[in-house]
C-alpha cells in the first residue's frame, strides 16, 4: 500500500467518524483536506446518505408536539366513528338474529294453516267413521272451549246438536247402516251438553232460550222419527234411543222452565214485598216528621195520608197549613 493511500484510509475514517457523531458535514470537511477533496467527495457523499438512512434527523419540538396533538385527535374521531358503526351493525344484527327464527316460524306456521285449511274444510263434511271426523270434533270442542259464558256454550251446542242430526241423516242416505249407533251416541251426548248449558243461562234470556231448545228438540224427534221409518231393523233401535233421549230431554227442559217461571213469580213477589216494606218506612218517617212539626201523632197523618188524601204528601202537607191558618 503507497503512503498517500494509507493517509488517505485513516483521513476516511477519521472524517467517517465525525460524520457519524455529527460533529461536520462532508463540504466542511472537504474544506480542511482540500489536497484530497476530489477521492473522498464521493465516499463522504455515500457515507452521508448512509447515515440519514441509518439514523434520521429528529423532528423539532413544535413539529412534535402538533403530531402528537393531530394523532391523538385522530385517534379519537376515529373511535367515535368504529362506535357508531358497531352501534349500526349490532341493531341490524340484532334484529335479524330475533327475525330470522320469527320469520322461519312464520312461515312454517303459514304453510302448515294453508295445508290445513283444505284439511279443515274438507273434514267438516266427515260423518262418522271417516278418518277425519276427530279432527273435525277436535275442531268443536275448540271453539267451546274459547266461549265466555254459558250463553255462548249453549249457542255452540245448539249448532252442534243440529250438525249431529245432520250426520244421521246422511249416514242413513249414504246406507252406512254401521255407523249409525256411533252418531247416535255422539247426538245423545251432545243435547244432553245442551240442556245443561242452558240450564246455566239465569237472566231473562235464559228463559226465552230454553223455550228455543225445546222447540228445537221437537223439531229433532219429528226429523229422527223419518229417518227411522228408513233405516233396516238393525238400526231403528238405535234411532229410537235418540228419539227417547229427545223426549226425555224436552220434558226436562219444559220442567225446568216451569220452575223458571215459578222462581221468577217467587222473585217477583218478594221484590214486590221489599218494595212496599221499603214505601211503609219511607211513609212512617214523613208522617213522624209532619206530626212533631203540627203537633199530631204519626197515626193521625197516616190516617190522612191513606184517606182523604189518597197517599198525596203535598195534599198532607197543605191539609195542616189550612188548619194552622184556621
Amino acid at each position: 500500500m503507497s503512503k498517500r493511500s494509507g493517509n488517505l484510509n485513516e483521513l476516511l475514517d477519521v472524517y467517517l467518524t465525525r460524520l457519524q457523531a455529527g460533529d461536520a458535514a462532508p463540504d466542511d470537511l472537504l474544506e480542511q483536506s482540500s489536497q484530497e477533496a476530489e477521492s473522498l467527495r464521493p465516499l463522504l457523499a455515500v457515507a452521508s446518505k448512509a447515515r440519514q438512512a441509518l439514523y434520521p434527523r429528529a423532528p423539532d419540538a413544535d413539529f412534535a408536539r402538533n403530531s402528537e396533538l393531530r394523532l391523538l385527535k385522530r385517534l379519537r374521531a376515529r373511535r367515535s366513528e368504529a362506535l357508531r358503526a358497531k352501534a349500526d351493525r349490532s341493531r341490524p344484527r340484532f334484529w335479524s338474529m330475533r327475525a330470522v327464527p320469527a320469520l322461519v316460524s312464520l312461515l312454517l306456521v303459514t304453510a302448515l294453516l294453508l295445508g290445513m285449511i283444505g284439511v279443515v274444510r274438507v273434514s267438516a263434511a266427515s260423518l262418522p267413521g271417516d278418518g277425519l271426523y276427530p279432527l273435525k270434533r277436535g275442531l268443536e270442542e275448540t271453539r267451546l272451549a274459547l266461549t265466555f259464558d254459558a250463553s255462548g256454550d249453549a249457542q255452540l251446542l245448539s249448532e252442534y246438536s243440529d250438525e249431529r242430526l245432520r250426520e244421521i241423516e246422511a249416514l242413513t242416505t249414504a246406507e252406512r247402516i254401521e255407523d249409525i249407533n256411533a252418531a247416535v251416541e255422539e247426538y245423545v251426548v251432545t243435547i244432553d251438553r245442551l240442556v245443561e248449558a242452558s240450564q246455566d243461562i239465569t237472566s231473562t234470556e235464559g228463559s226465552a232460550y230454553s223455550e228455543g231448545v225445546q222447540e228445537k228438540l221437537g223439531h229433532h224427534i219429528e226429523v229422527l222419527q223419518g229417518v227411522q221409518a228408513k233405516v233396516p231393523p238393525q238400526a231403528q233401535a238405535a234411532i229410537q234411543r235418540a228419539i227417547e233421549r229427545s223426549l226425555q230431554q224436552s220434558k226436562k227442559k219444559l220442567e225446568q222452565q216451569q220452575e223458571n217461571e215459578e222462581d221468577q213469580e217467587s222473585k217477583r213477589e218478594e221484590q214486590e214485598e221489599r218494595r212496599e216494606e221499603r214505601e211503609q218506612e219511607r211513609n212512617l218517617r214523613h208522617a213522624e216528621q209532619i206530626a212533631r212539626k203540627h203537633d199530631a201523632s204519626p197515626d193521625e197523618v197516616l190516617a190522612i195520608f191513606e184517606g182523604i188524601c189518597e197517599r198525596d204528601w203535598k195534599c198532607v202537607r197543605d191539609h195542616y197549613r189550612d188548619d194552622k191558618g184556621k
